[in-house]
């Protein structure tokens, strides 16, 4: 039996034909471009030349434009994400460069502004208009427990929702080049993932095939369960091919990898607060397994899709066909197996 992405009608299209595609090219648009989907009918490009967010229609026909380059108020120097939050309706854009958070409307009005914290946090994600979820030594390559914490904006301080607890900090793999050494933090080595809907968020660590739901006072919501992801064996030609993206003649030191690659490549959440579990290749070129839960952990369905999203959309996967040359924004519309 086959299933749309919300449960309403059988769809014929595959993942790989696209419903529209967008060639960032024609906005001149290159390079990094993080993306946020507010609608089926308005996207948001972050314009990384310009430091300006770019608000356009499926059609790829530009609406307007907020921001500009630089370091004051409302201004961007580094767009590393853009998130949307549909329930409560807002942009949120992490500045790396500028070490802060602008919170706009999906009309490009600037709401607020909030610095770094000083603490080592990565990956936020804002749950109200002052509090993020964030982690605390994200690879277990990092000394200490790997956390996801609530964060207050305000008061600085924080809560913890969830812990993983390590013997110790894996040594990361090393590689030689011009007598300079560099540390490698690869695919295949554990890290946390995480999503987050409306009051709570659903985590994952790398070595454990367990998706864990709690609420934002770090309490369960349903039972730790098993993600109906494959786990392939990590062959000695797809670390041959890793290096080689890296360099020809590369030599990796200390590297301990592991038999098989993490379930789960990443985590998102649609506007419905269902929890889409992305997996990995089994090979060059072959599609990427998913499978999709509600909040409650009941299972939906899975899938296949050519490339990994940048964003579940209200309608279907919204994804970056990357060039030498150019970037294709697409939407791709998928089925779910139920079985």
């Amino acid at each position: 039996m086959l299933l749309s992405i919300w449960i309403a009608l059988i769809i014929s299209k595959t993942a790989d034909q696209p419903v529209w595609q967008i060639d960032l090219a024609d906005l001149d648009i290159y390079g990094h471009c993080p993306v946020a989907v507010v609608s089926s009918d308005l996207l948001v490009v972050g314009d990384e030349d310009n430091g300006q967010l770019v608000f356009m229609d499926a059609a790829g026909r530009e609406l307007k434009r907020a921001g500009s380059k630089g370091q004051g108020p409302g201004e961007m120097s580094n767009l590393g994400m853009i998130q949307w939050c549909p329930h409560q309706q807002i942009l949120t854009v992490t500045d790396y460069a500028n070490r802060r958070f602008s919170r706009w409307d999906k009309d490009g009005k600037l709401l607020a502004e909030h610095p770094f914290p000083n603490d080592r946090l990565h990956f936020f994600h804002f749950v109200d208009d002052h509090r993020a979820l964030a982690l605390i030594n994200w690879s277990g390559h990092m000394p200490g427990e790997v956390c996801l914490i609530l964060f207050d904006m305000k008061t600085r301080q924080r809560k913890m929702l969830f812990q993983h607890k390590q013997d110790a900090p894996k040594k990361l793999a090393q590689f030689q080049s011009n007598d300079r050494v560099f540390g490698l933090l690869l695919d295949w080595e554990p890290k946390l993932k995480y999503a987050a809907g409306k009051g709570f968020a659903v985590v994952n660590w790398g070595e454990d095939k367990r998706l864990h739901l709690l609420n934002f006072s770090g309490k369960k919501v349903a039972r730790p369960f098993a993600v109906d992801l494959p786990s392939y064996p990590l062959t000695d030609k797809q670390v041959d091919d890793f290096l080689a993206t890296i360099g020809k003649n590369i030599k990796l030191k200390g590297m301990a990898r592991p038999e098989y690659w993490p379930a789960v490549q990443t985590i998102m959440m649609d506007f419905s607060d269902n929890i889409w579990v992305f997996g990995w290749r089994p090979r060059k070129n072959a599609p990427i397994p998913f499978v999709v839960y509600d909040r409650t952990g009941k299972k939906l369905g899975k899938g296949k899709t050519s490339e990994l999203p940048k964003v579940v959309s209200p309608d279907g996967l919204v994804t970056m066909r990357e060039t030498e040359e150019h970037n294709y924004l697409e939407k791709h519309l998928v089925t779910l197996n139920i079985n």
